[in-house]
């Protein structure tokens, strides 16, 4: 039978189906059609849920009739998925993602073993690496591998595959429409004018709290969930009412009044968040479901460090301090990083900027509400540091959504990730380009977009593959852009922002692509070293006796940046220039350097090369920015 032959039970599929509710997984079977079986498997898959499709279609099966599978999911358990796979390849079953469904991660598994498989341009399917529940560990990335070989089986286009292994599983790439109509076995025209009509919204089940300790057992059981959607509702509808209800009474009225305050800067940021996101052309439901969750998640969690008993464990599973947050200097400098960064996507003309500052505002206002609350009590540094921490992680998943939707790449395309050699290239060709005055203003707003959006992040996932954890990559991350805004802040203060000889109106972005230049080298030499590559770039400005450099060349590069802070401190001794912020750049750069040793010693065995460049390449920065000043 060909698939056009199906559609009229598409069409009455869908109404039937469309009645169940959406939010809760389903594996059902249609027993009204008379011209095929079919199947829908939705929400998320579970455990088991792969044995319970096979016992459904070895009940409901007809030999006689072709088979279908309509797939709406967001994913779920990778084991459960590849049962049902076998079930769709024994029984040559059909899929289809119907316009206004979804395909995410372990769905798409069984999409592509359909035959044919088609995915209307109107549907969304994405995917990523796999992972376990705590995260993503070896036997994962050995999963990824395996899943890239089903994909080949499976004539998966390359560039689909790719995206797979580069995605991390906290994010998701969704397929482009030339993706969808190239891995669509059949034709997608038919289903081009099905609408399905909208389910009735599930009325969230209520659900009530003996305490709090059994509020955030359920929470913790319901994080686990893979589906944003549901996540959100079960959040927005139980979780923050119940939270709110059980906290109250511990709260006087002005503490009520200022959490009152915060949930109304929150919906404010949840409304800008949305409208950020459109300015940049995303209106995809999993993205607006994935920063959803993430706000309200945030505030479900700062709502219950209200109560001294979660702050009090809260407290003990975060005594370990990263270098980024090693003071509040730090974490502030850190956290202005990360925002210039998104900031720097929208002045590239990504997105709006306007709407980035609003959206600040408004976490601010919520920030000082719930700070408000725990004014000078023993927890107080705890709430303020979760806004930083919850707020970060709220920054790069906008961030990430931005950049993976960027239509135009020129710049990116000009910085070669086709290796880790052919990156380090193109980066010291731009360098000389800038250094040489041969980029525009535009040029360089567009690659500081591109470095922050792209670059950067793209090095931290490869540090993830060589064995570092998420939290040391993103510590590496913050606190070297911590230590290049505390450097263009203090060089800002005296009105020289020009690294030597960049005199043209793009100075201020010239400072900050320098900055990021330097960062991506770091993180692309600690890359390199696995290989011994790094030691085809030395160092620039403090040449060593010999290759690879010694413990002796590492002691003079520092000794030389210590004479150089010790010069400028001079300078601001004698009322030339802001000594406290010097004194800020100058932490914020042992932190760094404390860091990036720490990571060196144990990436690679030339730990005295890696930061004899680190400490020279840093002094080449500084040797000009003193000579500029100093005029």
């Amino acid at each position: 039978m060909k698939f056009s032959k199906f559609i009229p039970a598409i069409l009455s599929a869908a109404v039937i189906f469309s009645a169940a509710p959406p939010v809760s997984a389903g594996i059902t079977y249609d027993q009204d059609s008379r011209t095929a079986d079919i199947y829908l498997i939705s929400g998320e898959i579970k455990p088991g849920d792969g044995e319970k499709f096979r016992r459904l279609v070895q009940k409901t099966r007809h030999k006689k009739y072709p088979a279908m599978l309509l797939l709406d999911s967001v994913g779920g358990n990778l084991g459960a998925a590849y049962a049902a796979m076998k079930v769709i390849i024994r029984e040559n079953m059909s899929t289809v993602v119907l316009p206004g469904s979804r395909c995410y991660s372990a769905c798409f598994i069984l999409f592509i073993a359909g035959n044919p498989r088609v995915a209307s341009k109107d549907a969304s399917l994405g995917v990523h690496r796999a992972s376990r529940i705590d995260g993503e560990d070896q036997s994962s990335k050995g999963t990824s591998v395996d899943m890239n070989e089903i994909y080949k089986l499976f004539k998966v286009p390359a560039n689909i595959r790719l995206a797979m292994l580069e995605t991390p599983p906290s994010e998701m790439y969704l397929l482009t429409q030339e993706d969808k109509k190239n891995i669509s076995t059949g034709d997608q025209s038919p289903l081009d004018d099905i609408r399905p009509p909208e389910p009735e919204e599930e009325e969230p089940r209520r659900q009530t709290f003996a305490s709090l300790s059994q509020l955030v057992q359920s929470l913790g059981r319901l994080n686990r969930s893979s589906d944003d959607a549901l996540v959100s509702r079960a959040l927005a509808d139980v979780y923050l009412p119940e939270a709110a209800r059980l906290i109250a009474p511990t709260l006087d009225a002005r503490q009520r009044h200022l959490a009152g305050e915060a949930y109304q800067e929150l919906i404010r940021q949840l409304d800008l968040a949305k409208k950020l996101l459109a300015s940049a052309g995303v209106t995809d439901e999993y993205s607006l479901s994935g920063i959803r969750r993430d706000l309200l998640d945030a505030y479900a969690f700062q709502i219950l460090l209200l109560a001294p008993q979660v702050a009090k464990m809260a407290e003990e599973l975060n005594r370990k301090t990263p270098a980024y947050a090693s003071s509040s200097a730090m974490a502030d400098l850190a956290f202005a990083d990360r925002y210039n960064e998104l900031a720097e996507l929208c002045q590239a003309g990504f997105c709006s900027a306007d709407l980035i500052r609003r959206q600040e505002e408004a976490w601010l206002a919520r920030s000082k509400a719930l700070d408000g609350i725990m004014s000078g009590g023993r927890y107080a540094s705890l709430m303020h540091e979760s806004h930083r921490k919850l707020q970060l992680r709220f920054i790069s998943k906008l961030m990430y959504a931005i950049s993976s939707r960027v239509k135009d790449r020129t710049y990116i395309r000009r910085l070669d990730l086709s290796s880790l050699d052919s990156l380090m290239n193109s980066i010291v060709d731009l360098t000389g380009r800038m250094y040489q005055n041969r980029l525009t203003a535009a040029d360089i707003a567009q690659y500081n977009a591109a470095m922050g959006a792209y670059v950067i992040p793209y090095l931290q996932h490869q540090l993830a593959e060589y064995g570092l954890s998420k939290e040391e990559t993103d510590d590496l991350a913050l606190t070297a852009g911590a230590y290049d805004l505390a450097y263009r802040d203090f060089f800002a203060s005296s009105g020289r922002m020009t690294p030597g000889g960049l005199r043209h109106g793009a100075a201020g972005g010239s400072v900050k692509l320098e900055g990021k230049i330097l960062r991506a080298g770091n993180m692309l030499m600690l890359l390199l070293a696995k290989n011994r590559r790094h030691l085809r770039y030395g160092p620039l400005y403090l040449k060593c006796s010999r290759l690879p450099c010694a413990a002796s060349d590492m002691k003079a590069a520092s000794q030389a940046m210590k004479n150089d802070y010790g010069a400028v401190s001079s300078g601001c001794a004698k009322g030339k220039c802001d000594g406290a912020r010097l004194e800020t750049q100058q932490m914020a750069y042992q932190r760094y350097r404390e860091l990036y040793g720490r990571l060196a010693g144990r990436m690679s065995a030339d730990q005295a090369h890696l930061m004899t460049c680190f400490e020279s390449w840093h002094y080449g920065r500084m040797k000009r920015a003193r000579s500029d000043y100093v005029k």
